[in-house]
């Protein structure tokens, strides 16, 4: 996934790409090519919760 998508560009991968509900309070997880990088998305009542890490070695 690229990483430079803001929080709309995520809610339309997983609506177009995946075809889910992006809020269906189902934790949808991405990562880049190298799976140095997370990115989880999660709808929380009236907002989605987007969380973004780094694995270091």
């Amino acid at each position: 996934m690229d990483f430079r998508k803001q929080m709309d560009g995520i809610v339309l991968l997983v609506s177009e790409t995946l075809h889910k509900d992006p809020i269906s309070s189902q934790l949808f997880d991405f990562h880049n090519k190298k799976a140095g990088k997370i990115c989880m998305l999660y709808w929380e009542i009236m907002d989605f919760s987007s969380f973004i890490n780094e694995m270091r070695n």
